[in-house]
């Protein structure tokens, strides 16, 4: 089977540069390990209350990154660019809740990079036109709740300089 659907990426051209963005996100959200989910298996209401006491701004965390820059250097070009997986693991966990495939799309990558001008963006896909395509009512009204989060997100750590 195969599914076709249309999305919605937002690029948002920062004020600050790619490191001031960096430094104030990753300040600004928690940054979650694999330490935090250790009790998991054991203790499942432990580890939910651990998750919900270090959601960072807007219970929004900080689930891991990859420094796509770095790695573009292995081949010679030098490139200011990070991955974040951005979002909370108890929304995640009640959206796939209704339909496992949401877990394709959650938590919302969002890109930080530099062009050749040097100018920063953010750029990330609008999490209600890509889970639209599960027809869910409920993961709709989740993903909906995460539009101007996400917005509001960029927009406050860009202004943090």
């Amino acid at each position: 089977m195969e599914t076709t659907f249309q999305t919605k990426r937002i690029t948002t051209k920062l004020r600050s540069t790619y490191g001031q963005f960096i430094e104030n996100l990753e300040s600004t959200l928690t940054k979650l390990t694999l330490e935090d989910f250790k009790d998991l298996q054991t203790d499942a209401e432990k580890t939910k209350a651990h998750l919900e006491s270090v959601a960072g701004k807007e219970n929004i965390a900080i689930l891991s990154n990859r420094p796509h820059g770095s790695l573009l250097s292995l081949i010679g070009i030098h490139s200011k660019a990070t991955t974040y997986e951005l979002g909370n693991p108890l929304l995640v966990l009640t959206m796939t809740s209704n339909d496992i495939r949401v877990a394709l799309y959650t938590p919302i990558r969002v890109l930080v990079y530099e062009d050749v001008n040097q100018e920063a963006f953010a750029e990330y896909d609008l999490p209600s036109s890509t889970l639209a395509q599960f027809q869910n009512d409920q993961v709709n009204r989740t993903a909906d709740l995460l539009d101007p989060l996400f917005e509001k997100l960029i927009r406050e750590v860009d202004e943090k300089n």
